[in-house]
């Protein structure tokens, strides 16, 4: 009779066995195979910012007590996308090397320009509140055209406008423009047959002007080339045709030499305000995009 009770007792005592090993787990796996201990130092490596992150799968219905290994992340194919007419690929922006403008055009008040100054014209701007801009050459002098500011009655000398040679009332000009992310008075006379002196000048509100910048590197226009919102000078002179900018830098103006950034022997700047780059018996001509921080090549032919 023993004998028959021993192995019902194994029995039931493998079964409650069986049964306390199951208490106290809460994950959804009793194989511990399956259910690996989770670091609260993940050591896995940053997605680099140059590749697409990969997508996690959907673990959304699982519970938050469940320790399973989520799906594997779908991978994403990844193309290269094939440019079309006129785009451009990335590339290495050109730095260019900007020196400060330290020749400044004066301007100094004064009793008025000499009785005997001969008089080439006078412009009068309206949009600065009637100021009077009068060229002069001075007896005995054959070097250089001058210029007077009044405003009101006040009499400012601003110092040479041009060259003798060229002060015909057409060679010299005067006018208010947009630059450097306000207003200007721009002065314009001749330096030589395809080059001009152009001086700039700001006005504060006791109508006091300031010479801000003098460019002698040829024909000038204003333009916002880099894109920033504020307009720059540009500058363009002779054959093959050289290229200079002048930005606002840190309460001072500065000056970059296009040609010297791109090596390039003639450099041309567009209406649309992209440069041409080209050397003498090269026929290939790059295309540039001058942005804050340098010169972008978008094509060549």
């Amino acid at each position: 009779m023993n004998t028959m009770i021993i192995p019902k007792a194994a029995a039931l005592l493998a079964v409650l066995l069986v049964l306390s090993s199951g208490c106290g787990f809460t994950g959804g796996s009793n194989n511990p195979q399956q259910s690996p201990v989770v670091e609260s130092n993940n050591t896995a490596p940053l997605t680099s910012l140059d590749t697409p992150a990969s997508v996690p799968g959907d673990v959304s219905s699982t519970p938050a007590t469940n320790s399973a290994i989520p799906a594997a992340p779908e991978q994403p194919t990844v193309t290269t996308p094939i440019p079309l007419p006129g785009d451009t690929l990335p590339e290495a922006l050109i730095a260019l090397d900007w020196q400060e403008v330290k020749q400044l055009p004066p301007a100094e008040a004064w009793t008025g320009i000499p009785a005997d100054a001969m008089t080439v014209s006078v412009q009068r701007l309206k949009n600065l509140g009637g100021a009077a801009i009068t060229f002069y050459t001075r007896p005995g002098d054959e070097d250089f055209v001058y210029a007077d500011l009044r405003i009101s009655s006040v009499h400012y000398r601003l110092g040479p406008a041009g060259t003798y040679n060229y002060r015909k009332p057409e060679d010299l000009g005067a006018a208010v423009v947009s630059l450097f992310n306000g207003k200007a008075l721009k002065i314009t006379g001749g330096l030589g047959a395809n080059s001009t002196l152009s001086n700039y000048y700001t006005i504060d509100e006791a109508r006091v002007p300031t010479g801000i910048l003098r460019v002698d590197t040829g024909h000038t226009n204003e333009a916002d080339v880099d894109r920033n919102g504020s307009a720059e000078v540009v500058s363009a002179h002779g054959t093959p045709m050289t290229a200079y900018v002048y930005r606002w830098h840190d309460g001072h103006a500065e000056e970059a030499y296009i040609n010297d950034a791109l090596q390039a022997d003639s450099v041309v700047l567009r209406d649309d305000l992209i440069y041409e780059a080209a050397d003498l018996g090269n026929p290939e001509v790059k295309e540039y995009q001058l942005t804050p921080e340098g010169l972008k090549l978008r094509n060549s032919y």
